[in-house]
């Protein structure tokens, strides 16, 4: 990945320590060959994370966000949704039994995107989908008119 603010192995495993056992149990603090995830699989969940980040801001590679703050917060997101990725992928079970912190993960997420997705149009000028504000690349919006009954036949 191409982004300086890309998610790191190393700091997933400081918001999921507890994931980071080896086969026999014990918590190393870190991902390697012998914990479940391995580093491999968690550096490859860091890639996808921060390519999920980098679309929902608009950013790429040839255009990179527009200060050292927003990618402080992008990070934070990536690794977020890395940490997602890690629960989702290797404890389905205990999310769905309430023992995963998958949830205050998911709530952190909803609600950094949000703001950061605000602060980028703000700050760089892109809309979420990385359109330049007010440029003449965004689709136009609309509704269709309320109903208004008419012709509407009850059976």
């Amino acid at each position: 990945m191409p982004f300086s603010w890309a998610a790191t192995p190393t700091a997933v495993a400081a918001i999921l320590r507890a994931r980071t056992k080896s086969a026999y149990g014990q918590e190393e603090g870190q991902w390697g060959t012998n914990t479940r995830p391995t580093l491999a699989q968690v550096t490859e969940l860091c890639t996808m994370a921060t390519a999920r980040v980098a679309a929902r801001l608009g950013a790429r590679e040839d255009r990179d966000l527009c200060n050292a703050a927003l990618k402080e917060s992008a990070k934070a997101m990536a690794v977020v949704r890395a940490a997602m990725y890690v629960e989702m992928s290797y404890s389905p079970d205990d999310i769905d039994n309430d023992r995963s912190p998958y949830d205050r993960l998911k709530e952190d997420w909803d609600e950094g995107m949000a703001e950061l997705a605000e602060a980028v149009a703000e700050q760089c000028g892109w809309t979420s989908g990385g359109e330049a504000v007010g440029g003449a690349g965004t689709l136009p919006s609309g509704a269709f008119p309320a109903s208004s009954n008419v012709g509407r036949q009850d059976w």
